[in-house]
């Protein structure tokens, strides 16, 4: 079952970090965490990541209107993430 709050975000740009992330989000409402996954090896970004909101709304405006945005110029691909629970067992 889909987080009402946690959108998983695919496409990012490989400079994106995770003040880019918070700041290209912040504006749709409070986020509890932005993460942006790292190469384990090499330290640099996946091109992938999350943002998790306070609110439901929140994620949901998000997600209307970032579909397909452009974040340091790359265009981004938004899902809702799994949540927790579906994802720990």
């Amino acid at each position: 079952m889909p987080s009402p709050t946690k959108l998983q975000i695919d496409g990012l740009s490989w400079e994106t970090d995770e003040v880019a992330l918070r700041h290209a989000f912040a504006a749709f409402g409070s986020l509890e965490s932005v993460v942006v996954l790292l190469d384990p090896h090499s330290g640099r970004p996946m091109g992938c990541g999350s943002v998790t909101f306070s609110h439901p709304p929140h994620a949901t405006a998000a997600l209307a209107e970032m579909a397909h945005a452009v974040i340091d110029g790359s265009t981004i691909r938004i899902t809702r993430a799994p949540s927790d629970s579906a994802t720990n067992g």
